[in-house]
């Protein structure tokens, strides 16, 4: 059991590294032009597992593609169940859902770090006059629309506020869901880990 569970372990981290070069592929633009028939294996490897998320209506929004990160984050589970009961030879239904309940959170800090390093590029603007700054700044605004219009409603309910006073309690917020998300996360992790079953 254990042997078999380290071989599917091995093969997961494989196709996982497949899926991050197709990524990259995409991202710099080299595909079928400068490799031909490599990438076409590459895309036929990767595809089937792609595909099952690209169905799912909301994990594309606009141009962003969120599919290989879930791809990616639902390998990486499984890649960690695997190695776990390759390792301990037995796995419980508390380890499972600790793996799960981890994957799904390392997502939610993803973004909210991203949120956080967004606000404080955006803050930087709002107290710069270059040129630059205010040609990217509509761009960062729409990036960052979630966590002021939620920060505005949840502190300055009704209130008239500057853009300053929005990004501060943007970011007051982001830093706080990030810090007490970590700590009743883990505290969760910790009390599946120690389910009996």
């Amino acid at each position: 059991m254990q042997a078999a569970a380290q071989i599917i372990s091995f093969i997961v981290s494989i196709y996982s590294f497949l899926i991050v070069i197709r990524i990259l592929f995409t991202w710099v633009s080299l595909g079928q032009d400068q490799f031909g028939g490599l990438y076409q294996t590459l895309c036929s490897l990767t595809d089937p597992v792609l595909n099952m998320f690209r169905n799912i209506s909301w994990m594309r929004r606009g141009s962003i593609d969120f599919s290989p990160l879930a791809a990616l984050v639902t390998l990486g589970i499984l890649n960690t169940i695997f190695t776990t009961l390759a390792r301990q030879g037995r796995i419980t239904l508390g380890i499972i859902l600790g793996i799960i309940l981890q994957g799904i959170w390392s997502v939610v800090a993803f973004f909210l770090l991203m949120f956080i390093i967004l606000l404080i590029v955006r803050l930087i603007m709002d107290f710069s006059e270059s040129a630059s700054a205010s040609q990217y700044r509509p761009l960062v605004d729409s990036l960052t629309r979630w966590p002021i219009d939620l920060a505005h409603s949840l502190f300055f309910s009704g209130k008239s506020i500057s853009i300053r006073q929005g990004i501060y309690g943007g970011l007051l917020l982001t830093i706080g869901m990030r810090f007490i998300g970590g700590i009743i996360i883990n505290w969760l992790i910790r009390l599946l880990l120690s389910l009996p079953i």
